[in-house]
């Protein structure tokens, strides 16, 4: 019966009145504290975090819904216990968090900026923890949004995210993840069908600065080792 309640409740957290969300996050932290933290993750992927493909095509109505679910996600960190939210939930919010905070829509940026901070106080630690599922999200916005704009604002993350990846201690072999190689032949695979439109150039650095940061020469290799090849740069 809580699980039902949960995912009854979970539709309000996005009401866009701010009294309605608040009493809704309140409920919805009283029903996860009777259920297990696999419910809950369950719940918030299904009910919250799955459903922004409902508004791939419309611009305005989906950085609306981002909006509402930053706000959320915000009340669901808040009140619910650490322990009641899961390693994989967390590192969900937090990769969808780094992306969204290069939104060009301010208030986007504003609301997903500040769930990521509650949830990583250190970019660098947080990019270092959650560094697989933040490559994940980035390469499936690539391939899931038909937003342009959308594109240009993930290639913005994918070159913050490429700086912080080159600060990482000790130092990794980037180009040996999997994660990190299926972000490249994501990006890749946008410069290469994309027209050349307005913006355009911010996906072309992105996929410059991926590539620099995987074929980074480490202190004492064959100078060649580090020298992106074109098939990399696409």
């Amino acid at each position: 019966v809580a699980t039902s309640m949960l995912r009854s409740v979970a539709g309000a957290l996005l009401d866009p009145s701010r009294e309605v969300r608040g009493a809704a996050a309140g409920c919805f932290a009283s029903f996860a504290r009777r259920n297990a933290p696999q419910d809950l993750t369950k719940v918030i992927f299904e009910r919250l975090l799955k459903s922004e493909q409902e508004f791939r095509t419309d611009d305005a109505q989906r950085n609306s819904y981002r909006v509402s679910l930053a706000r959320a996600l915000w009340e669901v960190c808040r009140r619910c216990d650490d322990s009641m939210l899961e390693t994989e939930l967390k590192a969900a919010i937090a990769a969808k968090a780094f992306g969204l905070r290069y939104s060009s829509e301010q208030e986007v940026k504003t609301g997903w900026e500040s769930l990521w901070t509650e949830l990583c106080p250190s970019t660098s630690g947080g990019v270092a923890r959650h560094c697989a599922e933040i490559c994940a999200e980035l390469a499936a916005s690539f391939a899931e949004s038909v937003s342009r704009a959308d594109k240009v604002d993930t290639a913005k993350a994918v070159s913050a995210l490429s700086a912080q990846l080159e600060k990482v201690e000790p130092k990794r072999d980037w180009s040996k993840e999997e994660a990190v190689k299926a972000l490249h032949a994501a990006v890749k695979a946008a410069v290469q069908t994309l027209p050349t439109f307005d913006g355009s150039g911010m996906l072309v650095k992105a996929l410059a600065d991926l590539v620099a940061v995987m074929h980074r020469r480490k202190r004492g290799e064959a100078s060649d080792s580090a020298i992106p090849t074109e098939a990399s740069l696409g």
